[in-house]
């Protein structure tokens, strides 16, 4: 325990808890004591996958008015069958759920690679095991709870993964098997693999593309040259600018997507400024469907490690940036800084998926 913890109580007043206390009961052995307003919570103990502890509240919590939201789903469950485990088995390659009665699962895949699996008529033994989750797990997060008669788990896959269908292996486990393939999106049949590797066409002469109202019968793509006029952007050998650079990249992916039939709007095609906010307003505007901003990463000797592919998403952005992160890697040979969850202002206020690319300058 900490030094600045032990013997310490810590007010909390929330949730239904009024104080917690840290204590040392042996050198190896720490005690975390928490005095409840409810004796007969029901309180779960797990680990997180950044190595901490996470202590919930099983069952519904009460959003109410008071400071004081109390448990609601307190009472006992009618079955008999407990989820003993889940476990990543066959080289992180299967999630295995065990239980010590007959299980009653089904799953559901969500946005941003994660998914739902409700195990019906069941709840979370007292001694339930989750697994550890390593940086090079295929599984990047799980959550478990509670709800009524039923135990819900959300998985997280990381990039280029995705969950199989439920195979019951006993009647008292069953199996998901991870495999190689970017997330489902809901109501998806079938997986989409990885692309092969293209090559990329020049486009010599780029005719200016119009700012008129494009007739939305066709999916609209707006892609976003980041910086432009009084903003450079970062600043790479030999004085490359970053506007510089991913305006004619912007150029270039804008003529390719039209000779596919897409509808592209940019938010520049020459070299000047537009805010962070008109990019988004003009997007939302147009009512476009993806939105994709094109950056680069300046390489030089003050930053010799920032250099390769990044491409980032905020919510709604994860499979557009697996897809296209994947397409660049497969035709371009580039170094791999993976695909990032991120803040920035056009991920955040674009009302259609969005992404940010970071190549190199």
């Amino acid at each position: 325990m900490p030094k600045e913890l032990v013997s310490q109580s810590v007010a909390v007043r929330q949730y239904g808890v009024s104080e917690i206390e840290f204590t040392q009961t042996e050198e190896d052995i720490a005690r975390i004591s928490l005095k409840l307003d409810d004796i007969n919570a029901d309180w779960l103990a797990t680990f997180s996958r950044i190595k901490g502890l996470i202590l919930v509240p099983r069952g519904e919590l009460l959003s109410a008015r008071t400071s004081q939201p109390s448990i609601v789903d307190r009472a006992p469950l009618q079955t008999e069958t407990e989820i003993e485990s889940l476990e990543l088995t066959d080289g992180d390659r299967q999630l295995l759920v065990r239980a010590n009665g007959d299980i009653q699962a089904r799953t559901q895949a969500q946005n941003n690679g994660v998914y739902e699996i409700t195990l019906d008529n069941a709840k979370l033994s007292e001694n339930f095991e989750g697994p550890q989750l390593a940086s090079n797990s295929p599984i990047s997060e799980i959550r478990v709870r509670q709800s009524g008669t039923s135990v819900q788990m959300w998985v997280t896959t990381r990039l280029r993964f995705r969950l199989g269908d439920i195979d019951r292996l006993r009647s008292n486990t069953i199996a998901l098997p991870i495999q190689e393939g970017l997330s489902l999106p809901p109501n998806s049949d079938s997986p989409l693999l990885p692309p092969t590797a293209i090559d990329v066409p020049r486009v010599e002469n780029r005719p200016t593309i119009t700012s008129g109202v494009l007739p939305h019968n066709r999916p609209l793509v707006i892609i976003d040259a980041g910086h432009g006029g009084q903003d450079p952007g970062t600043i790479g050998i030999n004085n490359l600018t970053e506007k510089n650079i991913v305006l004619p990249i912007s150029l270039d992916v804008a003529e390719i997507l039209k000779k596919q039939g897409i509808e592209v709007r940019m938010t520049r095609d020459t070299d000047n400024f537009i805010s962070l906010e008109g990019r988004t307003d003009f997007a939302n505007n147009v009512n476009a469907d993806l939105f994709v901003s094109i950056h680069a990463n300046a390489i030089n000797l003050s930053r010799p490690d920032i250099n390769g592919l990044e491409t980032y998403y905020y919510q709604s952005g994860r499979r557009l940036a697996e897809i296209i992160h994947w397409s660049v890697l497969n035709g371009v040979n580039i170094r791999d800084r993976g695909v990032r969850r991120a803040r920035f202002y056009v991920l955040r206020h674009s009302k259609m998926p969005a992404v940010l690319v970071e190549v190199d300058l």
